[in-house]
């Protein structure tokens, strides 16, 4: 569950930290990025006390986030009772408008990254962007039809070993030359702060599966206590965010890009195994 967890958060955002760094400005970024961290956490663990009160006080086993939001409004003040359909709608919408918007990061980080690899650092196929967005195609499906959460931890604990190194790697691009600071800026500006926020909020995307996790647990008091899995690996979370904002805008400066990898050096083995 805490390899579900922290896999379900740690994806691309870390990545795009740095550049959320240079929106907000350094320090701007340094303190707020813990603040945002700490009310997503509040909020999923609202989500959970929610949850267990409302499967107790209506005898439910289960209830997923949209069942959640629709038996609080069922079971809410009476001038709310008759929206609960609609609740229950809007919540599933905008779960579907969130994935389909990491996906669609998704697929765009791994194929520029492959396209990047491929075509201009080693053999050059002559394959165009695009084909490679449609080649992921068939392995993102046979991936997506895994159902069960004990069957995909096997992956994320590849991928988690995976992620680990690369990170590693980046972190020593990044910290290799602190003697030599690129110029960087407290704070971005205001204009610059939407940008923040949204680089912030989607790269704390794991608040869909705190609901599944949690009920696939042996013990799933386990979970959501004040030192259990969700906090330990929201804290987790924080830690690297910061870090790697941090330390990658101090490197790159104004020349950061979307993710942080496109910023390595090219040719390079260890960024062409990042």
């Amino acid at each position: 569950s805490f390899i579900n967890l922290l896999k379900g958060n740690i994806g691309t955002g870390v990545l795009a930290m740095p550049l959320g760094f240079y929106y907000a400005g350094l320090w701007v970024g340094f303190i707020s990025l813990p603040i945002l961290g700490f009310i997503c956490l509040h909020c999923m663990h609202l989500l959970l006390e929610s949850n267990k009160e409302l499967c107790r006080r209506e005898h439910y086993e289960f209830l997923s986030l949209e069942e959640t939001a629709s038996v609080a409004f069922k079971t809410g003040p009476i001038a709310l009772r008759r929206h609960a359909p609609l609740v229950s709608a809007l919540s599933k919408l905008f779960l579907v408008i969130t994935q389909i918007g990491f996906c669609c990061v998704y697929v765009g980080f791994v194929s520029e990254n492959l396209f990047r690899l491929i075509e201009c650092q080693t053999v050059g196929t002559g394959l165009s962007l695009p084909l490679y967005n449609t080649m992921l195609l068939v392995p993102l499906l046979i991936i997506c039809s895994i159902r069960q959460l004990k069957t995909i931890a096997y992956l994320s604990v590849l991928s988690g070993i995976c992620h680990a190194i690369s990170l590693g790697i980046i972190f020593y691009y990044c910290t290799r030359g602190l003697d030599h600071h690129a110029e960087t800026a407290a704070f971005g500006g205001w204009a610059n702060l939407p940008l923040f926020f949204g680089t912030a909020m989607f790269s704390f995307e794991g608040i869909g599966l705190i609901l599944p996790i949690e009920n696939k647990m042996r013990d799933p008091s386990n979970f959501g206590t004040r030192y259990g899995v969700l906090t330990s690996a929201t804290f987790m979370v924080i830690f690297l965010y910061v870090a790697m904002g941090y330390y990658g805008y101090i490197t790159f400066g104004s020349a950061i890009l979307g993710s942080i990898t496109l910023n390595l050096p090219s040719g390079d083995l260890l960024s062409m195994a990042v």
